[in-house]
């Protein structure tokens, strides 16, 4: 007996095929916008303003620029990822000291150069001209008989061998410290919550967010246009 449900699917299902398509091709529209707005804010807002600010920091703020260097963590100015932040960084200043390395711990200065090598303080060595290593001071501690310091730090990080330079921390990110680098936090911020706002009480224009439901709705009209198009043949023997 033939099944009159089976047979109105088959005859229905090219035209729910069409309608599939068309809400698949719409989606790619709006998905392909939000891409070109999510490369917008990334390029223009918040990579420019990360180059401003690394414009600012090496060269006025800190001058001149061969005494001072930024190191960058791996959240700054990561404005896909929610972690990301326009602060994560900080100011090392080169320190101009005879020294020499003693352990991979240790090195050992001429004179007392304890004010210069604070406890706790964090502290950076050039091995290599693409070799720097960071760590923080342990100790230090002034031996008046023969007039040295000997500075203890935290990591196994140092190699005698190759031990060159010495670098002080100087300074990281504090707020209400700096206007200039809070104008550019402000805006950095704005950017990056843009992309990565999730959708909820909060508001519904995170782009990456938008992006990532829009792609699951495609997917799965994607997945019911295959299922609906396959049954025209697959169920032809039912009708």
């Amino acid at each position: 007996m033939a099944d009159v449900i089976i047979k109105e699917m088959i005859l229905d299902a090219p035209d729910q095929v069409v309608k599939l398509d068309a809400s698949i091709d719409n989606i790619d529209e709006q998905i392909s916008a939000f891409e070109d707005k999510r490369d917008s804010i990334k390029g223009s807002v918040c990579d420019k303003v990360a180059t401003d600010l690394e414009s600012y920091l090496m060269g006025t703020k800190f001058a001149p620029v061969s005494n001072f260097y930024m190191q960058k963590g791996s959240d700054y100015n990561q404005s896909l990822i929610s972690s990301g932040s326009l602060v994560d960084w900080k100011i090392y200043e080169i320190i101009n000291v005879d020294a020499t390395c003693s352990s991979t711990t240790e090195f050992v200065t001429e004179g007392d150069t304890t004010s210069d090598f604070i406890p706790t303080e964090d502290i950076s060595f050039i091995l290599s001209p693409s070799t720097r290593v960071y760590s923080t001071i342990q100790s230090s501690t002034y031996d008046a008989g023969n007039d040295e310091t000997t500075v203890v730090i935290d990591d196994t990080v140092l190699d005698p061998a190759t031990f060159l330079e010495i670098w002080k921390f100087k300074y990281s990110y504090i707020a209400s410290d700096d206007p200039t680098i809070d104008d550019f936090k402000t805006q950095w911020d704005f950017g990056h919550d843009y992309l990565v706002l999730p959708m909820g009480t909060s508001g519904t224009y995170g782009i990456l967010d938008n992006i990532a439901k829009l792609t699951l709705a495609k997917n799965l009209l994607f997945a019911n246009r295959t299922k609906v198009n396959d049954s025209i043949t697959i169920l032809a023997p039912f009708e």
